[in-house]
């Protein structure tokens, strides 16, 4: 797992300067990857449930999914939304020890 990556795809969506339009789309469709990834880890292993705000960003991010986009304004705040279940779903990885950040 890439979470360097992950870290860059959040500091482009949530840092100080909004994400660059040209690249939105293709941002949005890493942070649904991100989202899809992080959640497959936390169920994978059915003997260890994930903590509850796992459970809490896995039922966000599924909804999120789903949601329809196109370039613009709508498709910040998608890409924002995703952002956050994306550092909901990282950070409780990591505090549960199911992912490890190498840095």
């Amino acid at each position: 797992m890439d979470l360097e990556a992950v870290y860059d795809d959040l500091n482009e969506t949530l840092g100080d300067q909004p994400p660059a339009a040209e690249g939105l789309l293709g941002l949005v469709e890493r942070l649904r990857g991100h989202v899809r990834m992080l959640s497959e880890v936390a169920v994978a292993d059915p003997r260890y449930p994930p903590p509850a705000l796992v459970t809490a960003a896995i039922a966000r991010g599924r909804l999120l999914l789903d949601e329809s986009f196109s370039a613009g304004e709508p498709c910040v705040g998608l890409a924002r939304r995703l952002a956050f279940v994306t550092s909901d779903l990282a950070e409780g990885l990591l505090d549960a020890h199911c992912i490890k950040d190498d840095h």
